[in-house]
């Protein structure tokens, strides 16, 4: 009871010098007694999309705490909380949902309005609900998915935000994106436009002996998995393949710093790496002017990704093509040199003999030719 008044009185005392309000944070029983904390009851009038619920769970042997919106499942990750994480609990549990809203894009004023209605403090309580309970415990699956792109060198996981949230739930037989619902949900609280973020104009040419390349407007809150994935839409690869990036090289031109997807088993002494879902487009543009990114080691398609320009305010969650040139070579063609024998096959130049089987796979490879409206209505569903 002495403590509840003591909570009602340091919440009066914020409002009394200014602060709109104070975080409610809803609690299992596990992580309450992990922090010490006995739990005050939820207070139910607040919004719950100012609300959010936590759990405590083990994740490669550390403990980390999972935390969602209660109105939208929207959800972030604080991994391998130690016991000096807990003097600083608050700060690390505002920095995460604030880092939410900067993940998706949302924009600055929205930012702003919403922390200042969270207030400086938190107040921890019981979960709202046994339903939140349930929740907490089925989107928690999502974390344990991705655990090899957890980051031990950070409590907080922001290059997971938008891999941990990519799934839907249903109200009433209607299915929700747990992405999008949070930002109309924020859009309608404040009645303002949802996005607005840094993004980069990107040049992306593959390499080959005729003109192609792709310009792309992608958000610099993205990472460079998504960047992948964007990639592989825009220029109808299948994913069959590794993938690297290569971005930055020492002064004997040998490859210093690179990404890639999983584990490397074998990483040169000179040479950096890091996986591409745990770097943020942000981390290395502005400040280089472009990269090289390579798809399937046997054909080896080279790619150069050039940043054009940086576009502030950019208006959608989503990264869009708007220029184009060239088709993209067939999967497994053979690389620059297959790809050129399989052009100079179906040209049919007279004088040049070809078997027929040679003609049998040349048309055999043919694949569909590059539709911007279409590409661009896949970069929508697939990233999302």
């Amino acid at each position: 009871m002495a403590k509840c008044i003591r909570s009602l009185l340091f919440r009066v005392t914020l409002l009394s010098i200014g602060e709109v309000g104070i975080m409610q944070v809803g609690c299992t029983k596990k992580l309450l007694d992990h922090i010490g904390v006995k739990g005050h009851e939820f207070d139910e009038g607040i919004d719950p999309l100012l609300t959010w619920s936590a759990h405590l769970i083990t994740v490669n042997h550390r403990r980390t705490i999972f935390v969602i919106n209660d109105a939208t499942i929207y959800r972030f990750v604080l991994y391998g909380v130690k016991k000096k994480n807990l003097e600083n609990l608050e700060t690390l549990l505002l920095e995460g949902v604030m880092q939410c809203l900067q993940a998706e894009g949302i924009s600055p004023e929205i930012q702003r309005r919403y922390r200042e209605e969270l207030g400086s403090g938190i107040t921890y309580t019981k979960t709202r609900s046994r339903s939140l309970i349930a929740r907490l415990n089925a989107a928690k699956g999502r974390v344990y998915f991705d655990q090899e792109l957890l980051n031990s060198n950070t409590v907080h996981q922001r290059h997971l935000l938008h891999k941990i949230n990519q799934d839907y739930y249903t109200v009433d037989n209607s299915f929700y994106s747990v992405i999008e619902e949070f930002a109309q949900r924020l859009s309608s609280r404040y009645t303002l436009p949802p996005y607005s973020a840094t993004a980069g104009e990107f040049l992306i040419t593959l390499n080959l002996p005729v003109p192609c390349y792709r310009r792309v407007i992608v958000p610099l809150h993205a990472t460079f998995r998504i960047f992948h994935t964007v990639i592989q839409l825009l220029f109808s690869w299948r994913g069959r393949h590794l993938h690297e990036w290569r971005i930055d090289y020492d002064g004997s031109g040998r490859v210093s710093h690179f990404l890639s997807e999983g584990d490397m088993e074998i990483v040169l002494e000179h040479q950096r790496y890091e996986e591409d879902g745990a770097v943020l487009l942000s981390e290395v543009f502005p400040g280089k002017e472009k990269v090289e990114y390579i798809y399937d080691f046997g054909d080896y398609w080279e790619h150069t990704v050039k940043l054009e320009r940086i576009v502030e305010g950019y208006d959608s969650a989503f990264p869009v093509c708007i220029d184009w040139q060239g088709e993209t070579p067939p999967e497994d063609v053979g690389g620059v040199s297959g790809y050129e024998e399989y052009l100079e096959i179906l040209s049919g130049k007279t004088g040049v003999i070809h078997s027929e089987d040679a003609k049998r796979w040349a048309g055999s490879q043919s694949g569909e030719a590059f539709d911007l409206e279409k590409v661009n209505l896949q970069l929508t569903r697939n990233l999302r």
